[in-house]
């Protein structure tokens, strides 16, 4: 765990942008009681949204996630009227470390997705995530023929697969 006031995450594969304002993602954090700050990602990988249980077109009570409705809900952050509150973000984002610490880190054993369920212990502990759509990174996914020899040992965490 980051020994800062502030962990910025993002997958290996992301690109700045000039769009890229983590100034405005602390000053966020600085100015509201807002524990998480995610940007958007090009092209149109957006996962900003909401987490809900219910039933879902099935008997059983499931979580829903409801990607790209941070915007249509348009819960504007005091200060900041081009960020809006979510539950669920990219995996680009600023965050208070301590409170990040409070739910618990990050679980090393998930390997895919996994800041989705941090997201879920965050709106469990009743944390603030917002979203803000203009700071945006561009995610440059390797291809297949590019990737390289080893390149899948890489993404290993803990020497597990």
């Amino acid at each position: 765990m980051a020994k800062t006031k502030y962990l910025l995450l993002l997958d290996d594969d992301m690109i700045f942008l000039p769009q890229t304002n983590v100034k405005i993602m602390v000053e966020i954090l600085d100015k509201t009681d807002v524990t998480l700050v995610g940007g958007e990602v090009k092209p149109s990988n957006n996962y900003g949204g909401f987490l809900r249980f219910g039933n879902y077109g099935g008997t059983h009570r499931q979580l829903g996630l409801f990607p790209r409705s941070c915007q249509r809900a348009n819960l504007t952050v005091p200060g900041f009227p081009q960020c809006v509150r979510c539950e669920l973000t990219t995996n680009v984002f600023v965050a208070k470390t301590a409170d990040i610490a409070t739910v618990g880190g990050w679980d090393p054993e998930l390997m895919v997705r996994e800041h989705i369920e941090l997201f879920i212990r965050l709106k469990a502990a009743d944390m603030k995530v917002v979203q803000c759509p203009m700071i945006e990174m561009y995610h440059r996914r390797p291809l297949r023929a590019n990737k390289g020899e080893g390149y899948q040992d890489k993404r290993q965490r803990g020497g597990k697969r």
